[in-house]
């Protein structure tokens, strides 16, 4: 090494560099316009399904099944549904906006319908045995029910892309992460659309029938068709005079809404991720 090198190797970097890496630094944090939007990271899911271990952990005590049929028909369906909604918030300005809103608001309705359905179904006035068969069966239709609820906003709702613009995510056909992995998308970004109103309700029964899987609701129509029946109802919103499934699932969505408007909603107002496509469109032109 020359004692010149050997001088700026005991000196450190130059003026010019320190000041490159100090201003580097600087544009991090000071903020500019139009501010600059992040994407959402495009992590493996079963990481979104641990950051909600405290709601898992009550679903584990409130559900009557073995271990395996809880692998099978509790933890399958929420991987699945992880996949799909991913990091992607409830609303836009409402109830659950933030990053992972949807995924929060769809367990907390899920495991509340659980929690719920044990007293009903005593009072549909079945006979010991016919509750032993259908017990376990009813509560993970009340979980799942609650869980699909608002499924369909995805894909009526918001167009999520990579930050190119360029790949756009289909809902109908594949999950969200699934996508992200298939084109190599490390983070995501998301516009709202305008006008959705409740679109999402005529595809919850579509979406749903692709996270629940074949196999689950063959083990939920062992304990009778009307429990399909009734599950399919409450994702339309259009229950049947019968159908005791229906309430169950507004009702604990009314309490997930109060209480995350009461608590987060109040702290995060005015905080929303994604921009309405009509302002992207004009931004781009």
């Amino acid at each position: 090494m020359s004692l010149l090198n050997r001088l700026k190797a005991w000196w450190g970097p130059s003026e010019s560099a320190v000041q490159k890496v100090d201003l580097d630094k600087a544009d991090l944090e000071v903020p500019r316009y139009p501010p600059f939007m992040k994407g959402l990271p495009a992590v493996a899911p079963q990481r979104l399904i641990d950051s909600q271990n405290e709601l898992l952990v009550q679903l584990d005590r409130v559900v009557t099944v073995n271990a395996g049929l809880y692998e099978k028909h509790y933890k399958a369906v929420l991987h699945r549904f992880a996949s799909y909604c991913h990091l992607l918030p409830a609303s836009q300005g409402h109830h659950h906006r933030g990053a992972g809103g949807l995924l929060r608001h769809s367990i907390e309705v899920g495991l509340w319908a659980a929690q719920a359905s044990d007293k009903l179904l005593l009072d549909l006035g079945k006979t010991p045995a016919q509750r032993r068969q259908i017990e376990p069966r009813w509560q993970a239709t009340a979980f799942i029910a609650g869980l699909c609820h608002d499924i369909g906003k995805p894909a009526t709702d918001i167009v999520v892309t990579s930050a190119d613009r360029i790949k756009v995510w289909k809902p109908l056909s594949q999950n969200l992460s699934d996508w992200a992995a298939e084109n190599k998308i490390s983070s995501y970004f998301l516009d709202w659309k305008q006008g959705r109103a409740k679109q999402h309700i005529a595809l919850s029964t579509l979406l749903a029938e692709r996270i629940v899987g074949v196999e689950t609701l063959a083990w939920i129509e062992e304990g009778g068709t009307e429990l399909i029946v009734w599950l399919m109802e409450a994702l339309n919103a259009n229950p049947g005079a019968r159908n005791p499934l229906y309430d169950l699932v507004v009702k604990a969505d009314q309490a997930s809404v109060d209480r995350d408007m009461k608590t987060l909603g109040v702290a995060m107002a005015g905080y929303e991720i994604g921009v309405p496509v009509e302002r992207h469109l004009t931004d781009i032109m």
